[in-house]
């Protein structure tokens, strides 16, 4: 009986850090591509305006 609890116990905490991998993987992907995303490929130029401001 202590053979098989102890069994369940290493099964267990196997598959939990196998998830656990997974899940530090998908967030660095995740992560990843949200930076590539917020990265602007072209420089943002103000809008022309046909008059100047004044204040």
């Amino acid at each position: 009986m202590i053979i098989r609890q102890t069994l369940n116990f290493a099964a267990h905490l196997a598959a939990g850090a196998a998830v656990g991998a997974l899940a530090v993987i998908a967030l660095g992907a995740c992560a990843k591509a949200a930076r590539s995303r917020a990265r602007v490929s072209e420089p943002v130029e103000p809008l022309p305006t046909s008059e100047p401001m004044t204040t």
